[in-house]
């Protein structure tokens, strides 16, 4: 009997990987809330926390994006659990675009100006990102 016709096996691959995602959780929800708090300990204004962790998280999702069939050395599931982990729990917590939203609407309350161009910086500096990520972990950065 092949390991995907067998259900208890594919259970605990399931069971594993939502293991993976809710420790890569923990860790990327406490990473960006760390950088939350040092951007209000400061003078920095409160949206860079946001904008700043969505660049870099969008940055390491382009070198996860390159790397992540390397890390499993073409082993499908070890892809997959490094997805879950990294990908989806640690980037999938550290990012986020509900946040985004609320911080341009508290900038549209004093500039509707200030909160399109922070919703266009980000879009584009996170796709950016993304690209140089990648470019950069496949050694193509020109």
């Amino acid at each position: 009997m092949s390991t995907s016709a067998n259900p208890a096996r594919h259970g605990s691959e399931t069971a594993l990987l939502v293991g993976l995602v809710a420790l890569g959780g923990f860790v990327g929800a406490a990473a960006r809330f760390a950088v939350m708090e040092f951007v209000a300990a400061t003078a920095l204004p409160f949206w860079l926390a946001t904008f700043g962790v969505n660049i870099a998280g969008c940055t390491v999702m382009g070198v996860l994006l390159a790397r992540v069939s390397r890390l499993g050395r073409g082993s499908v599931r070890m892809q997959q659990r490094w997805r879950a982990f990294l990908g989806f729990g640690i980037l999938g917590t550290f990012t986020t675009f509900s946040t985004v939203s609320a911080d341009a609407i508290e900038l549209a309350l004093t500039s509707s100006v200030g909160a399109g161009l922070y919703l266009l910086g980000t879009t584009i500096t996170c796709l950016a990102g993304v690209i140089l990520g990648e470019r950069l972990a496949r050694g193509r950065v020109a």
